[in-house]
């Protein structure tokens, strides 16, 4: 599974809202780090699960509505049930939704479509959902068919900006959002792909300290 992961919290993404969360908190299906779980911890809800969880006696399937950090086009949904052994959901469904901000994802008259029916899912493993549909979609529904617990949902796609919000403004067009991806360098430090900018904090492409073939430079001032 490659490209962007849309849903993530580290671009932006949100749990909206969840028809339950008795066991397991909604926030945590797009947390950045992998899953984990540590046996015999414990809190108001019962044994700790990295994930979201429903109660055992669901009177109809359960579902949670993410709202996507960057808008675009999926192709892959992994739902991840790693560490749900035997309380996994025993299927899924996917529906995605275009919304304009301020919009109630909630409302009942929100047009979801349909991206996978219903699949069925393995216990603690990856379940990759293959998604061809071309268009863009700001939110995304999974749907499960039977109560268990979730680790993460990841939302990988091509990030498609909205044109709308272009309109009279100035837009820094080399990020992620806006369907940026890094592909060659002429030269770079290892092991990581840069430094940390010293005032705003973020990674940053760095030059190895030896210049080479191929990478030039201007000239060189003359302190005065």
């Amino acid at each position: 599974m490659t490209g962007l992961d849309l849903a993530c919290r580290t671009v932006g993404g949100s749990v909206v809202a969840a028809s339950d969360e008795s066991f397991g908190i909604k926030e945590r299906l797009i947390d950045a780090a992998e899953p984990d779980f540590v046996p015999g911890t414990f809190d108001l809800r019962g044994e700790v699960v990295d994930g979201w969880e429903t109660r055992r006696h669901a009177p109809a399937p359960d579902w949670v509505i993410i709202r996507l950090g960057v808008p675009g086009r999926l192709h892959t949904v992994d739902v991840d049930t790693r560490f749900f052994t035997g309380n996994h959901p025993t299927g899924c469904t996917l529906y995605a939704a275009t919304l304009a901000a301020g919009t109630d994802s909630c409302d009942p008259r929100v047009d979801w479509r349909l991206l996978s029916p219903l699949t069925a899912l393995k216990a603690d493993a990856h379940n990759p959902i293959a998604v061809d549909d071309p268009r863009r979609y700001t939110h995304l529904k999974l749907v499960i068919a039977s109560d268990g617990g979730v680790a993460r949902l990841r939302a990988y796609g091509d990030p498609v900006p909205d044109p709308v919000l272009w309109s009279g403004v100035t837009v820094e067009v080399s990020g992620a959002e806006q369907g940026v991806a890094s592909s060659t360098a002429a030269t770079r430090s290892t092991p990581t792909p840069g430094r940390s900018s010293p005032r705003t904090g973020r990674r940053t492409w760095d030059q190895a300290g030896k210049r080479g073939a191929g990478v030039t430079s201007g000239p060189t001032p003359t302190m005065r």
